[in-house]
């Protein structure tokens, strides 16, 4: 488990973020072995990945050992993200110690070494009926507030402390990201979730993040761009409501979207443009995306002003907007567009 939770027994309680770091050091010491070069690795993560990317260039900031960044769905600053105080009596990962078999309640450090021998299907499984259950409270696992690797405000740590790894950064949310991630009535899926609360969902949890991550950045004049993915294509959206869900670029970037079915002529514009800016940005963080006309977010959300790239829009392949007509909803309040 990568985010125990204050663990009784544990010095390091961010283990998943140092196991991430370990990954990029041994990256970093060897990729020249493969044909590769160390000055020029990009860091992407999405979704959960994009938080902890993003948490490392906070951690390390003045030797990230990256020279990119890609926060895809996801940063650092996630609401209640980071603990700062331990569950009264360490109970989640005792509670989850004790329902596989681990039961020291008076020995931490047994407990831990019991949790580390067992298969990790075990506690994925138990973790997982338990949530299948609807059971009360719910188990959360969250990083924790230790000063080194997490931290309680990564705005002012940014802005304040000037503590952020100073490479150039891609931002992206999809337009309608909780769509995917809301409950549904399983009797009439066609009819979906409430919309209402998908979209504030997508504003609070994603919009408003990114728009924050991109006014750090900018703030600190870091090299930053913005997109936002819009596509809605039958072979990969199954359902209509589901528009441009969290997650559904992924297939466009990998060259997956063709899979699960065939792929209009439209959409594999889409994806080979994506493609062509996402591997302008890994060459040249810096100016990669300029030279092919992205212009950076140079402004603050707050203003109205940046810059930002939208993707699949009706008929469009790409077109340059203002982040406004996302961000306003974080800014204003105003009503949010999900099918923009």
């Amino acid at each position: 488990m990568g985010f125990p939770s204050f663990a009784r027994g544990l010095s390091d309680q961010n283990p998943g973020l140092l196991d991430a770091r370990m990954a990029l050091e041994w990256v970093y010491a060897n990729i020249a072995s493969f044909g590769g070069d160390r000055d020029r690795i990009t860091l992407w993560g999405q979704s959960a990945g994009g938080v902890v990317v993003d948490m490392l260039a906070y951690a390390f900031p003045e030797q990230p050992l990256f020279s990119g960044l890609f926060l895809q769905s996801g940063s650092a600053n996630v609401p209640g993200g980071t603990a700062t105080s331990p569950e009264p009596a360490y109970s989640n990962f005792t509670f989850v110690a004790r329902g596989v078999g681990c039961d020291f309640p008076d020995d931490g450090e047994a407990e831990l070494r019991c949790m580390q021998q067992l298969p990790v299907n075990k506690i994925i499984n138990f973790v997982g009926q338990y949530a299948d259950n609807g059971t009360l409270p719910a188990l959360g696992f969250k990083s924790v507030n230790d000063g080194r690797t997490a931290f309680a405000n990564y705005t002012s740590r940014a802005l304040d402390e000037r503590k952020v790894a100073r490479v150039p950064t891609l931002i992206s949310t999809t337009a309608n990201e909780q769509a995917s991630l809301f409950k549904y009535p399983v009797q009439n899926v066609a009819a979906g979730p409430n919309m209402t609360a998908v979209d504030q969902g997508t504003v609070g949890v994603f919009v408003c993040l990114a728009a924050n991550a991109t006014d750090v950045r900018a703030a600190l004049n870091i090299t930053t761009y913005r997109y936002q993915y819009a596509g809605n294509f039958s072979n990969i959206t199954p359902l209509p409501w589901l528009g441009a869900y969290h997650a559904g670029d992924i297939p466009l970037l990998m060259g997956s979207y063709e899979r699960p079915g065939p792929a209009t002529g439209f959409e594999r514009q889409v994806a080979e443009r994506m493609q062509d800016y996402l591997l302008a940005f890994m060459r040249d963080p810096e100016d990669g995306l300029r030279e092919m006309g992205w212009e950076q977010h140079r402004e603050r959300v707050s203003e109205g002003t940046g810059n930002m790239v939208r993707f699949g829009s009706g008929t469009t392949v790409e077109r340059s907007v203002r982040a406004s007509e996302a961000d306003f909803a974080c800014v204003s309040g105003a009503p949010y567009n999900r099918s923009p």
